[in-house]
């Protein structure tokens, strides 16, 4: 449970595109309206449609977290119980839930389709994350097996936590792009 805890931080979530062969980016970049991602407005219509979810991504998983700093609210250390990450873990999983739904009405461009499904990933990586949770809070209540099923949650949350850095690299790869695409002329 310990590893568990030292392996959660908050990271800023950001998106992914998964890479294109190079004659793919070439004749993305051939015309200047378009970007290796696809069209400028087709890329940028997109990312406006997920900001909003990937900012209620880090959202909820930030108030989860609210749970190891509030164990112990005297020090720096972050400590979480089964019993506070469970409450925690409960009262979140239900709007990760529905914002799955949401994301899932999403419709990426060819190109990015690799990068929304990593990030339908990443939800689902939290979402079991927050099951593990309230299961092992469930088994130490019950006397039961925990160090397992806390074992399996410190992978899954490292999972997660891997690629939201990897979705933060290709975001910025993204959002590169956009920016070298040179401004249309009146």
């Amino acid at each position: 449970m310990s590893r568990f805890l030292a392996s959660c931080s908050a990271l800023a979530l950001v998106l992914t595109a998964c890479g294109q062969s190079q004659e793919e980016e070439q004749q993305a970049t051939a015309d200047p309206s378009k970007t290796p991602y696809g069209s400028t407005a087709a890329v940028s219509t997109y990312l406006q449609q997920i900001a909003p979810h990937i900012e209620e991504i880090g959202q909820l998983h930030g108030h989860y977290e609210t749970a190891l700093s509030s164990a112990k609210s005297e020090t720096t250390d972050r400590q979480g119980t089964g019993r506070n990450l469970s409450a925690k873990a409960e009262e979140v999983r239900p709007q990760l839930q529905q914002l799955l739904q949401l994301f899932d009405e999403i419709e990426s461009p060819p190109l990015l389709a690799s990068f929304h499904r990593d990030v339908r990933k990443l939800i689902t990586l939290r979402l079991s994350a927050y099951d593990k949770t309230i299961l092992g809070w469930s088994n130490e209540e019950a006397g039961s097996e925990d160090k397992v099923i806390y074992a399996q949650l410190e992978r899954t949350i490292a999972e997660a936590n891997q690629l939201i850095v990897s979705l933060n690299g290709e975001m910025t790869k993204i959002n590169a792009a956009l920016a070298a695409v040179p401004a249309a002329s009146p």
